[in-house]
């Protein structure tokens, strides 16, 4: 026993390092002299409430016979296309190459006798407001104390849009360690701005969705269960999955997230560490991605005909035997994809690569020096090139049994001929299988259609309106101006950040209608013997073997 249990501990200490390791979730934003000089986030600014970027430096370790009076870390801190406005500013991907570079290219961008960048405009230009553009020095507080002068940096956001924050210590000031922590504030917390503008629908997501299952549930009591609950076996297996499995799972991981969502925004800035939030996160995150996965498992099985003519025990009378080549062809799918994502997700970075912005779904990729990828990284590139392939994988097995079942079902009919009903039992599971494959493949892309193009003709009007022109260079600035635009598109567009939601609604209602509705799908019943013994249709995935079994 005491074996086990420290084998236990071994196990729990041996995760939570790998998600606590310097690779791991969601590590707060801090620069530093070595490699990492600069960080930006795109920031809402909405009615009277603060929104703010403010730096410091937390940690300073110099060489000795240095003094930390002496050593001033210049800082740059605005809005990154106002940058443009400026002859001498750095331009992004130059100032990132060159700081992660760890040579001193960066020094030209800086006027060292002030401590400050150059911020000189160009000609033709407007000047920028200082509260819009901010530069000063910082340094590490004398006894702990932040609110002295210089020890820390503030800049209160004007309007939304992309801010970014750049550093450079001076090369020759022996600093042998440095950490700047990077705060970020939208108008309405902590949470970056793509995150919060879709978790701000989830409560009522959940809400529809929950309403939508009671919905379904009373519709089967009235219908078939009875308010006692004794008549479950008249559900369908493909009724009661969809109901009391898929849907419950779905809204409690959606609640999942709803809470750490609150908790980060609230709690969790940019620029603080939390072990615990970490591990959660890492735990719900790991949970979402399983259930995507067991969905396309789940589909997978429905294509090879589960629930509509097998089942997996020989003691449902009801169902033939689902074929053994078949059911470890799922398997093996489902096994090789949870492990594969679950170790893309243990190795993978605290950072996505090159990429400066605080913000999980809208990264801005900058080129740093070269440098080779370690053991690690490589290993997590593998994993999850590997995971990425799934999703075409699941298709196309998907597609291919749907074929092999359609021509199954035509050969063997669900219901056995003196089955009471049954043509048109047959008739309605054929058409509800055939209807099944087409809503769970086409729908989505259908939803997706639309609210890709309502998107893109109200960005098409915004960009007139606003007088704005695209630049295909392919630059920093240009991106992230296109970033913006998309800031202003996810804000303003109620469609697009129910996108989601409605592609699940539309499902799960195409789907009552399809099957629970009518109840259609073989019933699983161990007290009668209504139809055929499933050992006669053992089917397997060879046509020969059919025959010979129907013989």
């Amino acid at each position: 026993m005491s074996l086990r249990i420290s084998n236990i501990i071994v196990c729990v200490l041996g995760f939570v390092s790998l998600v606590l390791a310097d690779g791991a979730w969601l590590t707060p934003v801090v620069l530093d002299s070595g490699e990492i000089g600069a960080t930006c986030a795109p920031i809402l600014k909405k009615g009277s409430k603060d929104a703010f970027v403010s730096v410091r430096v937390s940690q300073l370790q110099l060489e000795k016979g240095k003094s930390l009076d002496d050593v001033k870390i210049p800082v740059l801190v605005g809005r990154y296309l106002d940058f443009d406005n400026f002859s001498s500013a750095p331009h992004l991907e130059d100032f990132v190459k060159e700081y992660s570079g760890k040579g001193d290219g960066y020094k030209k961008y800086v006027d060292w006798g002030s401590s400050k960048f150059k911020l000189d405009v160009k000609q033709g230009f407007p000047a920028v407001d200082d509260k819009r553009v901010r530069t000063d020095y910082i340094q590490f507080p004398k006894g702990g104390d932040k609110s002295q002068d210089h020890g820390s940096l503030r800049l209160d956001v004007p309007e939304t849009g992309v801010y970014c924050v750049l550093i450079a210590p001076p090369v020759d000031s022996g600093i042998k360690k440095l950490q700047v922590p990077v705060k970020y504030r939208n108008s309405y917390g902590y949470l970056p701005f793509s995150l919060y503008e879709f978790h701000s629908k989830i409560k009522y997501a959940v809400l529809i969705g929950v309403l939508t299952t009671i919905y379904f549930i009373h519709f089967m009591i009235t219908k078939k269960l009875g308010k006692d609950f004794k008549n479950m076996s008249r559900i369908s297996v493909i009724s009661r999955a969809i109901v009391f499995y898929i849907q419950p799972a779905h809204y409690l991981i959606l609640c999942l997230w709803l809470q750490l969502n609150w908790i980060r925004n609230k709690f969790i800035s940019s620029d603080t560490a939390s072990p615990i939030y970490s591990i959660l996160r890492f735990i719900t995150l790991w949970l979402s991605t399983s259930f995507d996965i067991l969905i396309s498992f789940a589909v997978l099985l429905f294509a090879m005909g589960y629930g509509v003519i097998y089942y997996h025990r020989p003691t449902a009378s009801n169902f033939r035997l689902l074929p053994k080549p078949s059911l470890n062809k799922a398997l093996i799918l489902l096994v090789c994809n949870l492990s594969s994502m679950t170790l893309a997700m243990l190795l993978e970075p605290s950072k996505l690569a090159n990429s400066v912005m605080y913000d999980e779904n809208l990264p801005l990729f900058v080129q740093t020096a070269a440098k080779s990828a370690t053991f690690t990284q490589q290993l997590y590139m593998l994993f999850i090139s590997v995971s990425s392939l799934f999703p075409i994988i699941w298709f196309v097995f998907t597609i291919v049994f749907y074929f092999k079942t359609k021509k199954t079902i035509n050969q063997f009919p669900p219901a056995p001929a003196g089955t009471p009903n049954a043509d048109e039992m047959n008739q309605g599971i054929i058409t509800s299988f055939r209807k099944s494959l087409l809503v769970l493949f086409i729908l989505p892309f259908f939803v997706i259609l639309i609210v890709v193009s309502s998107v893109t003709y109200s960005a098409s009007k915004y960009v007139q309106n606003d007088g704005s022109t695209f630049d295909n260079s392919g630059s920093t600035m240009a991106i992230v101006r296109v970033i913006e635009i998309q800031m202003t598109m996810i804000s303003r567009s109620s469609l697009l950040k129910w996108t989601p939601f409605l592609i699940n609604y539309t499902l799960y209602c195409s789907l009552f209608f399809i099957w629970i509705r009518d109840n259609n799908g073989l019933v699983v019943d161990n007290n009668e013997q209504g139809y055929s013994d499933p050992a006669q249709f053992d089917v397997t995935d060879s046509d020969d073997e059919r025959e010979h079994t129907s013989n």
